[in-house]
C-alpha cells in the first residue's frame, strides 16, 4: 500500500587518470640564453652530438677543478611553450664526444635552479627545483614541484665544474616530461522502490 517507484540519475567524480609523456615536439617553442657561443636550440634538437655552449669566463684564482661560482651572475636558458603544460620532470644530459662518451666534466652544470612562468615569460617566479648535479653523471633527472600549468621554464646555472683558469658551461640535451590529468566522471541510473512512509527520503 502506498508504494511508488522513483528513478533518478546519479553523477559524481571518480579518481583522476594521470599519465606521463616525454615531450618530443619543440618546433613552436621560443628559446633564449645568456652568454651563448652556440645556439640554445642545440640543447633541444634531440641530437646528442650537438650542444649549447656558454661564453668563456676568465678566472683569476682557483685550484684545479674547483666548484666555480659564476662571478657575473648565473647563466640561464629559457624555453617558452606553445601552450601551457604541466611538467613533472626535466632531464639534463652532459655534452658528449662524437663516440658517445662524456665530454670534459669541467663544462658540466653543478649548482642550478629551475623556475616556471605563468605569464608567458615576463617573470619566472615559480620555483620548480634546485640542487647540485654529480660530476661523474652523464644524465641527470630533476623531479619538478607540482605547481599546475606553466607557460615555460628558466634553467639557471650558478656554478660549474670548471678548470682553474676558465669557467664555461655546455649542455648536450634538455628534455621534459609532461603530466596529463584526465578527470573521470561516474554516471548511473538508480531505481528506488519503497513504502511512501519509508524513512528514506526520495528527492524529486
Amino acid at each position: 500500500e502506498g508504494y511508488e517507484a522513483k528513478e533518478w540519475t546519479l553523477t559524481g567524480k571518480g579518481a583522476d587518470t594521470v599519465t606521463y609523456e616525454r615531450v618530443t615536439d619543440y618546433k613552436n617553442w621560443a628559446f633564449d640564453a645568456t652568454n651563448a657561443m652556440e645556439p640554445v636550440s642545440k640543447a633541444f634538437d634531440k641530437n646528442d652530438k650537438t650542444y649549447w655552449h656558454s661564453e668563456y669566463e676568465t678566472k683569476t684564482t682557483g685550484s684545479p677543478n674547483p666548484t666555480h661560482l659564476l662571478s657575473d651572475g648565473p647563466y640561464w636558458i629559457t624555453a617558452i611553450f606553445d601552450e601551457p603544460m604541466m611538467i613533472s620532470e626535466m632531464t639534463h644530459q652532459r655534452r658528449l664526444n662524437s663516440n658517445g662518451t662524456a665530454y670534459d666534466a669541467g663544462q658540466k652544470v653543478r649548482k642550478y635552479k629551475v623556475w616556471g612562468t605563468t605569464d608567458g615569460g615576463e617573470t619566472f617566479d615559480v620555483l620548480l627545483a634546485e640542487g647540485d648535479f654529480v660530476r661523474a653523471d652523464i644524465t641527470d633527472i630533476i623531479a619538478l614541484n607540482d605547481v599546475g600549468y606553466i607557460d615555460g621554464v628558466k634553467f639557471e646555472i650558478y656554478s660549474t665544474f670548471a678548470s682553474a683558469t676558465k669557467s664555461h658551461c655546455s649542455i648536450g640535451e634538455i628534455t621534459f616530461t609532461e603530466k596529463h590529468v584526465t578527470e573521470n566522471h561516474i554516471t548511473g541510473e538508480v531505481i528506488y522502490e519503497g513504502s511512501a512512509s519509508s524513512e528514506f527520503a526520495v528527492a524529486d
